[in-house]
Order: structure tokens, then C-alpha cells, then sequence
């Protein structure tokens, strides 16, 4: 009977996190479609020079980071990735220096390789994007924001597009 009871909690815990994990990638995508929204309305992009770049990490114990940004493709040096992913018209770059990103490798999909480290250490900025950097919980969804633009509009667009809040959600 024991044995049964621990086969049970055992295969509560692989459905929960499998659950968990699902959510987290569908949380994960709708942030980076609305950041993409967001970017477009506010800004003049071209596909073939602006590359999205994303990163997820440990922060504290049972929650993580997401940050995404867009960045020139003419001043990208020494980025460390592996593959190439899409996202809309744009090529998308997970950053590997980082321990949850793989999960963002499952979230987008793959396309053709390539060398996207084609700046030049030349210290000059060639664009400078606003980052999005949230702070999620265990179960993957938004306790806080940190953004440079302002927030109201980034909530709302986070929202609009069925972003998961935690009840603790915060901007910072």
C-alpha cells in the first residue's frame, strides 16, 4: 500500500511539472509576441538588421528571469548561442550563458544557422532598444517588471495578449 501511495505522489509531481513547464512556455512566448508588438509600434524595424535576443536564469529559490531585448545584428560580438529560432519576420538568439535558458530553445521555433556575430568592437551604439526584464514564480508567471519605457503600456500589452500575472505581481 505504501509503495502504491509513493507511485501516486511520484506521478503527481512529473504531471505538475510537466503542467508547470507547458504553461511556462506558452507565459514565455506571449511575452516575447507582445514585446515584439510593442517594439513595432514604437519603433522602425527592419528584419534583416535587428535580431531578437533572450535569456532566462535561477533568481531566487523556485523563480526565475526572462529578459528579452532586441539588438543590432551589425554590432553583435562574441554572442553566445547555438541556434538560430524565428520569431515573426524576425531571427531570434537564445543567450547560453544562462541556466533555464534551455527551456526558451523549446519555446521558439528553429530555423538555418548562421554567424550572427558580425559587429565591431568600435564602442559605438547603433540602436538602443528598451529591454523587458521580468521576474516569475515557480509556476511561470509575472511577480514583477523592470522596464525603461512606461510600465502602463507594457502591462497592457502584456495583458492584452494573456500574459499570466501572479496575485503578487508588482512594478518596480
Amino acid at each position: 500500500m505504501a509503495r502504491i501511495q509513493f507511485l501516486f505522489i511520484l506521478l503527481n509531481l512529473f504531471i505538475n511539472e510537466g503542467v508547470c513547464q507547458k504553461a511556462g512556455k506558452e507565459n514565455f512566448l506571449r511575452i516575447s509576441k507582445s514585446y515584439l508588438q510593442y517594439q513595432v509600434k514604437n519603433n522602425n524595424l527592419d528584419s534583416n538588421t535587428i535580431i531578437f535576443v533572450v535569456a532566462a536564469n535561477t533568481f531566487k529559490q523556485d523563480s526565475l528571469w526572462f529578459e528579452i531585448t532586441f539588438d543590432n545584428i551589425n554590432s553583435m560580438v562574441d554572442a553566445k548561442y547555438s541556434n538560430i529560432y524565428k520569431l515573426g519576420n524576425f531571427k531570434l538568439i537564445v543567450d547560453d550563458e544562462f541556466n533555464k535558458s534551455y527551456i526558451l530553445k523549446e519555446v521558439f521555433k528553429q530555423t538555418i544557422y548562421e554567424d550572427i556575430n558580425k559587429g565591431k568592437r568600435d564602442g559605438v551604439r547603433r540602436d538602443d532598444f528598451h529591454r523587458w526584464f521580468l521576474n516569475m514564480n515557480n509556476k511561470y508567471e509575472v511577480t514583477s517588471i523592470d522596464v525603461t519605457v512606461p510600465i502602463k503600456e507594457v502591462v497592457e500589452v502584456l495583458k492584452k495578449n494573456k500574459v499570466k500575472f501572479s496575485k503578487n505581481f508588482r512594478c518596480n
